[in-house]
């Protein structure tokens, strides 16, 4: 269950981002000079990171599910990646938003 934490982290930390309900802040998002320059730089910005958030935790549970229902070898081997799923979807859904726009 410690495996499916990363991706629920995911989740809820991407919601509030995707629904636009974070001010621009030094905490939380994505801070850089120009979305802390414009608010409407920062919501749109923000915005499309929570989406990728909550897509990365979905998509991550799932492979994780899957991985844990039909692995047969080396348990380490399981293990590590498994805690590499969620970053690397991420990484890609990210990535796919950035050459959406």
């Amino acid at each position: 269950m410690l495996y499916f934490l990363v991706s629920a982290l995911f989740v809820i930390l991407g919601m509030p981002l995707a629904a636009k309900m974070v001010a621009p802040n030094r905490w939380y998002g994505v801070r850089t000079a120009a979305t802390l320059k414009n608010s409407e730089t920062w919501y749109r910005v923000n915005g499309m990171g929570g989406k990728a958030l909550v897509a990365a935790g979905i998509l991550s549970a799932i492979v994780q599910a899957l991985i844990f229902a039909f692995w047969s070898g080396d348990i380490a081997l399981r293990d590590h990646l498994i805690l590499m799923v969620p970053l690397g979807i991420l990484a890609g859904v990210t990535l796919m938003g950035v050459f959406a726009e």
